[in-house]
């Protein structure tokens, strides 16, 4: 006679039912909650495409079991807070703009010395993810602050908003434009500015009040942030892209209590947040370009002679870069780094070249197969 044999887990399951339920059924039952925070206000893509939608990817990649909840517009931290924020554990994952704590991520900002060198932001997002993910110097700079690099933002190309009229070094001479950054200080002083750091947060005010003369930021801030309504001027200068700093930092003692499965979906998570964030940031391009003339904006292009010491600039800032590396010491060896970094950049802008910059499921493959499926879960980043 064949007998009907249980194998012991199932066995056991029969009068302990609520012990057997999958992973992914306790996972649901009971999710992760944690603290997130981005300190820009949810218009801005960095926030609503970059928190908000990517929260939702993540809640989906990991079957429930990781539920953000998500601190907008400095609520939690403000800019120059965002490294700690993450560090102290007042979030668990947070964006981190380096270029908020210079001296805290030197690193980090010898790469933001060569933002004006860089025009392609998806490509920018992947290269410097996977740089963060194979370079030991990066790596040991934010074990330091006990965060995992988990991946990147990049803005467009910044452009400057002024409440006159600003086309020539004449023009822009003794106007106070907002940057933010050593390198596109230098370039708005070689332009006959004077160069103030400040905020993204506090440029409307600036604008508005007249402690600014124009403010250097991406176009899509001109509606995100309501900035036509204080700057009728735009011009058409590139002040390059800007990108160091974690879009995502996690906080390490929070991966650490993650499953295998758990890590691989916020990885995955990061993957295809990115694409969210360009596609946002291209959007809301189109749209300020097509509303801009019935907020009574104007876009002028730069004179020969603006457009000159610009392009002289760009043609010197990476050995200019290397030099302040070197100087203030950020790197071992700041030829090889900033070098390897640029190849990285030109081997993603060629991997970007034949992919469709609209499929967000494409980009997220490609950066999965270059970057995140390379990454050994359970051990990293030891």
């Amino acid at each position: 006679m064949k007998t009907n044999r249980l194998l012991p887990q199932k066995a056991l399951c029969v009068g302990l039912s609520l012990l057997c339920l999958s992973s992914a059924q306790l996972a649901l039952a009971e999710p992760i909650k944690f603290n997130a925070n981005v300190f820009y206000e949810v218009a801005v893509p960095m926030s609503g495409a970059g928190y908000g939608e990517w929260a939702k990817v993540l809640a989906k990649e990991s079957n429930g079991s990781l539920e953000a909840k998500i601190f907008y517009g400095g609520v939690l931290a403000p800019p120059n807070a965002s490294l700690t924020a993450v560090s102290d554990g007042l979030a668990e994952i947070g964006h981190i703009p380096a270029m908020y704590t210079p001296s805290d991520l030197p690193v980090s900002n010898l790469l933001h010395e060569l933002s004006a060198n860089f025009t392609d932001s998806m490509a920018m997002m992947a290269a410097i993810t996977e740089y963060n993910f194979t370079n030991k110097e990066l790596q040991e700079q934010y074990k330091k602050w006990d965060i995992i690099y988990g991946g990147a933002y990049s803005t467009p190309e910044y452009r400057i908003f002024c409440k006159e009229q600003v086309t020539s070094p004449e023009e822009m001479k003794g106007k106070k434009v907002r940057t933010l950054g050593a390198g596109s200080a230098l370039l708005i002083e070689q332009l006959g500015g004077v160069p103030v750091n400040v905020p993204s947060s506090e440029m409307y005010s600036g604008l508005e009040k007249g402690i600014l003369d124009c403010a250097a930021n991406a176009l899509s801030d001109l509606k995100a942030r309501s900035l036509w309504d204080v700057s009728k001027h735009t011009t058409m200068i590139s002040l390059g892209i800007f990108y160091v700093g974690p879009q995502w930092g996690v906080r390490t003692s929070f991966w650490e209590q993650l499953d295998t499965a758990q890590r691989k979906a916020l990885l995955k998570s990061f993957a295809m947040g990115m694409p969210l964030i360009y596609q946002q940031y291209m959007q809301d391009n189109v749209n300020v370009m097509n509303e801009a003339g019935g907020k009574g904006v104007t876009f002028h292009e730069p004179n020969a002679e603006m457009s000159r010491i610009i392009k002289e600039f760009d043609n010197n800032n990476i050995e200019r870069a290397i030099a302040v590396g070197k100087e203030k010491k950020m790197v071992a060896d700041p030829e090889k780094f900033v070098k390897d970094f640029i190849a990285v950049y030109d081997k993603w802008v060629a991997l970007l070249a034949d992919v469709d910059r609209s499929n967000n499921q494409a980009i997220a493959d490609l950066i999965m197969a270059n970057i995140y499926d390379k990454v050994d879960v359970a051990t990293y980043p030891n």
